[in-house]
C-alpha cells in the first residue's frame, strides 16, 4: 500500500506541476500584449520628455512617466506656441514638438561620447563646444576656442559615503558663488550655481570603484542655448557599476 500511495502522490504532484506550468504559460501569454503596450508607452513618454528638453520646457529626469513636471512642461510649450495649455498634446501638436526638438538637437550637434578607459557615457553639444582633448585616460574636455564655455569630465575616488557627502558640501556651500539648484542622493549629487557672468552645472555619480563627475560652464548671456543642454547632459550621463579609477 505504501508503494501504491507513493505512486499516487507522485502522480498527483506531477499533474499539479504540469497544471501550474500551463497556468504560468497562459498568464504570460495573456500579459504579453499589456507588457508590450506599457513598454511602448514608456518609450513614447521618454521621447516626449527629451523633445521638451530640447525646446527648453522640461528640466527634470527623463523617466518615462508623464507626471506633474511633464504636464507643466507641456503646458509651458503650448503657451509659448499659442496653443490652449491643456497639458496634453494632440497628434498635430506632438508632431510639431518633435520637429522643433529635432531641429534644435541638430543645430546643437548633439553627440554622445564614451570614454574608452572608464566606460562612462555623456552627451555634449559639438557645435557649441567644437574642440575636444583628453586630459588623461579617463578625463576629457570639450570646449570652444575662446574658452568661454567648456565641459570637463573626471574620474576620482573611490569615495566613502562620508567623503562623497563632503565633496557635495564643498561645492554646494561655497560662499564664492550663488547656488541656483542643489540635490544630494546617496550615490549622486547635482549643484547648479553662478559665478560672475558664468553659469555652472556640476554632477557626480559615486560607484564602488570610483566617482565620475563633470562640470559644465557657460556664459550667462547664452542661457537660452545652454540651459536645455545642461538638462540633456545630466540625463545622458551614465556610469557603469564596475568603473574604477586608473
Amino acid at each position: 500500500m505504501r508503494r501504491q500511495d507513493a505512486a499516487i502522490a507522485c502522480s498527483v504532484a506531477s499533474r499539479l506541476h504540469l497544471a501550474a506550468w500551463v497556468l504560468f504559460v497562459l498568464v504570460c501569454f495573456a500579459l504579453a500584449p499589456f507588457s508590450r503596450a506599457l513598454a511602448a508607452a514608456t518609450d513614447d513618454a521618454r521621447r516626449l520628455q527629451w523633445d521638451l528638453i530640447w525646446t527648453g520646457h522640461y528640466e527634470a529626469s527623463v523617466d518615462g512617466e508623464v507626471g506633474p513636471a511633464t504636464r507643466r512642461a507641456i503646458r509651458s510649450y503650448q503657451l509659448v506656441s499659442g496653443m490652449l495649455p491643456t497639458g496634453a498634446l494632440d497628434d498635430a501638436q506632438r508632431q510639431r514638438l518633435a520637429e522643433e526638438a529635432a531641429a534644435v538637437e541638430a543645430q546643437l550637434g548633439w553627440t554622445i561620447y564614451r570614454n574608452p578607459a572608464a566606460g562612462y557615457r555623456i552627451g555634449y553639444p559639438a557645435n557649441l563646444l567644437p574642440r575636444a582633448r583628453a586630459l588623461d585616460a579617463t578625463s576629457q574636455e570639450f570646449y570652444r576656442d575662446d574658452l568661454s564655455a567648456n565641459l570637463i569630465t573626471m574620474v576620482t575616488g573611490p569615495d566613502s559615503a562620508a567623503s562623497f557627502r563632503a565633496s557635495y558640501a564643498e561645492v554646494a556651500d561655497d560662499p564664492s558663488h550663488v547656488t541656483v539648484y542643489q540635490r544630494f542622493e546617496p550615490n549622486w549629487f547635482v549643484v547648479s550655481f553662478l559665478i560672475g557672468e558664468s553659469g555652472y552645472y556640476v554632477m557626480s555619480r559615486q560607484k564602488p570603484g570610483a566617482t565620475v563627475s563633470y562640470v559644465l560652464r557657460w556664459p550667462k548671456a547664452e542661457d537660452r542655448s545652454f540651459r536645455p543642454v545642461a538638462t540633456a547632459i545630466a540625463n545622458s550621463f551614465t556610469v557603469p557599476e564596475d568603473v574604477v579609477r586608473r
